[in-house]
């Protein structure tokens, strides 16, 4: 039995995400995912095919470069990996359909003002709590 192709979807990333969704919150098309280092495009195109049952219009491919990695003082890099860039021609593929695009930065930064109050206030409710036990 051959190896699978793809090892990975790869949706963790601002990048993967941001090419998935369009500025409307609408899919692009466009998915990335993590490949075997010597897959080829059509390798590739007739797995997610097989695999999502979907069309494929069209694969790029890049292949990222390793890192240095230094460990109790020894250097190593990371494995070598294969990036796939595939956009269908048309529909979606199942397992993305849940992600979407939200705006968070604003609500961020309100969660962190809201959360600095209510410590506040339980600080200030533990020294009431101690006051009234001295008296």
């Amino acid at each position: 039995m051959p190896k699978s192709v793809i090892i990975s979807p790869i949706v963790n990333s601002e990048k993967a995400t941001n090419l998935m969704f369009d500025k409307e919150n609408k899919p692009t098309g466009l998915y990335v995912f993590k490949v075997r280092r010597d897959a080829t495009k059509m390798e590739i195109k007739q797995e997610i095919e097989k695999l999502y049952n979907v069309e494929v219009e069209e694969v790029n491919t890049c292949i990222p470069p390793r890192k240095k990695r230094i460990v109790r003082g020894r250097i190593g890099y990371t494995s070598g990996w294969k990036k796939a860039y595939v956009k269908l021609s048309k529909g979606t593929i199942p397992i993305f359909e849940e992600l979407s695009v939200e705006p968070e930065q604003e609500t961020k930064k309100e969660t962190k003002k809201e959360s600095k109050k209510e410590s506040k206030k339980e600080v200030e409710k533990e020294k009431n709590k101690k006051e009234k036990v001295k008296k």
